[in-house]
Parts: structure tokens; C-alpha cells; sequence
């Protein structure tokens, strides 16, 4: 029997979570101007233990939100890894 969290503590694990799951995928230095991906981590709870709060909800913001911001950021990285400083335009690099 998997125990009942509220959702304080749930908030507090999301957001240890999401600092950790914001951490490089490999531990060693990248190559100079090499991105370093970021891993997609699972939940680190059961999404069905938590009161008050749907497993459908958890699940949806956990692909939808979670899982979409890491790849837009990993996406970001490669494009400005990818890009020359000196002559890009300004718009490309502020956006």
C-alpha cells in the first residue's frame, strides 16, 4: 500500500525534482561549444498516492509541461551552439 501524500509535500518533491531533473545528462565536460543535453526524468512518486489531485492531472503536466520545457531547452542549446555571435542578428540570439 503506497502512503498518501498532501499536496505541500508534493510541491516540495516537484520542486526538488525539477532542480534535479534540470541537471546535465552526462557528468563530464562537453567538447568547447558542445551542448549538453538534459535528461527527461520520471516522476519520483507514485502519480496515483497523491489526495487531491488527479493521476491524469499529474501525468498530463508531467509530458505536456515538464517533458516540452526540457526539450524546448535542449532545442535552444543546440541553436546556439549552432550559431555564429558575431554575425547573427540580434532578434535570432534574443529570441
Amino acid at each position: 500500500m503506497t502512503p498518501e501524500i498532501d499536496r505541500r509535500t508534493l510541491i516540495g518533491g516537484i520542486a526538488a525534482a525539477t532542480g534535479a531533473g534540470l541537471a546535465p545528462a552526462a557528468a563530464q565536460s562537453p567538447a568547447k561549444g558542445a551542448a549538453m543535453p538534459l535528461d527527461i526524468r520520471p516522476l519520483p512518486f507514485d502519480a496515483k498516492s497523491i489526495s487531491g489531485l488527479s493521476e491524469k492531472i499529474i501525468l498530463s503536466h508531467q509530458e505536456n509541461n515538464y517533458s516540452g520545457a526540457v526539450r524546448r531547452y535542449n532545442a535552444i542549446t543546440d541553436q546556439l551552439a549552432a550559431s555564429d555571435f558575431a554575425s547573427a542578428p540580434n532578434f535570432a540570439l534574443n529570441g
